[in-house]
């Protein structure tokens, strides 16, 4: 079963993953509230979320961290962050934007496999195009 959790959390890990943190770091430092690690990693964001989603279900975040997630909600800017944290892609080279979908146009199939999987249903179906 996959997990589904907020866009800002699925945004908040990616960027600690493409910002060098492990799942088990983490793990470890939202079970131990050090927040601090990741604000000095990605001064930008804010991390209570994560905080407050692992003391509502440990085992539930756990698994999103090492299973993976779904995202509620997606919108387009968020989708070219998800891309950027997950695969360093930039629009032009990898995806374009054309009225609100994203084409994306050199990712490979499993890359193009991983961000599907995080997109919540609607958003596959109406917004992501591939060339």
């Amino acid at each position: 079963m996959t997990v589904t959790i907020e866009l800002t959390q699925a945004l908040q890990i990616e960027a600690l993953r493409s910002n060098g943190l492990t799942n088990d770091e983490i793990l470890y430092k939202v079970k131990r509230n050090q927040l601090e690690a990741f604000t000095s990693k990605v001064a930008n964001m804010e991390f209570e979320t994560l905080v407050e989603a692992y003391n509502a279900n440990a085992t539930m975040f756990e698994q999103v961290l090492r299973v993976g997630y779904e995202a509620k909600t997606m919108t387009t800017e968020a989708a070219i962050a998800l891309l950027g944290y997950l695969f360093s892609a930039k629009e032009g080279d990898h995806f374009v934007v054309v009225n609100d979908r994203i084409q994306i146009t050199r990712l490979s199939d499993k890359q193009r496999a991983r961000f599907n999987a995080i997109l919540p249903a609607s958003w596959k179906e109406s917004l992501l195009q591939a060339n």
